[in-house]
């Protein structure tokens, strides 16, 4: 054999291991992240497992808000500084899918939750005054086991997860007294990427105060969710 076949033999030897490797890694990868997807819906779907059917539909549906909320911790956990708005989508899809494919607990409290509504809620707010408590403050989400926080300074909210660098940014704009438009900015969040894009608008009208306690309805594509947050120091 003369020296010109030998090296093309040899590189030809190299270049099928090579793309063996990177096809080999690359599956490896898929099947890590694969993995992973499954790890997180196991441990959302254990954590509605855990949720106690004799308790009060806003006991289960805030219970149950926790447990979604784990989605965004593990997904931005899982992808890091990696995610895209389109990878975000698959991933969040994905868990999603498995959830209400192979586990009962969180389909059951999902069909049953009145996290979402079709209808407004009614407004206890007698004292529009008391709306102006949301204005330049900041807040614990209540739907969050103490993870989340909103900080207003009047033009900007800003939602913040500092456990895992999550932030969310939106821009305020009066309505009246009790509501606003929240429009959507940019976010780390993957579930938030997933279900958003930005210049999106969401209604936020605040309908109850207690004490220290806010209570406002999220109005959003013909949907209506309610959030509880506790304005801390």
């Amino acid at each position: 054999m003369n020296k010109k076949k030998k090296i093309t033999k040899i590189t030809t030897l190299f270049t099928v291991i090579g793309i063996f490797i990177i096809f080999t890694g690359c599956n490896n990868k898929i099947e890590l992240a694969k993995m992973k997807v499954r790890n997180i819906t196991n441990n959302v779907c254990n954590c509605c497992s855990k949720i106690d059917s004799l308790e009060s539909q806003e006991e289960k549906d805030i219970k149950l808000a926790n447990c979604l909320f784990d989605i965004s911790i593990e997904t931005r956990n899982l992808l890091k500084d990696k995610e895209t708005a389109k990878i975000d989508s698959l991933v969040v899809g994905e868990i999603y899918s498995e959830l209400f494919k192979n586990c009962e607990s969180f389909t059951k409290l999902i069909r049953k939750s009145t996290i979402w509504k079709k209808n407004p809620y009614e407004s206890k707010i007698e004292n529009t005054n008391d709306c102006n408590f949301y204005n330049n403050n900041n807040f614990l989400d209540l739907k969050s086991n103490g993870r989340r926080f909103i900080h207003n300074n009047g033009d900007y909210q800003i939602i913040e997860v500092p456990e895992c660098g999550i932030k969310t940014k939106n821009k305020i704009e009066r309505i009246d007294s009790c509501s606003f438009l929240l429009t959507y900015i940019e976010s780390n969040d993957p579930v938030i990427r997933c279900f958003y894009k930005k210049g999106d608008i969401t209604k936020v009208t605040i309908i109850e105060k207690k004490a220290d306690t806010l209570i406002y309805e999220i109005e959003n594509n013909g949907e209506y969710y309610l959030e509880k947050v506790l304005k801390i120091k």
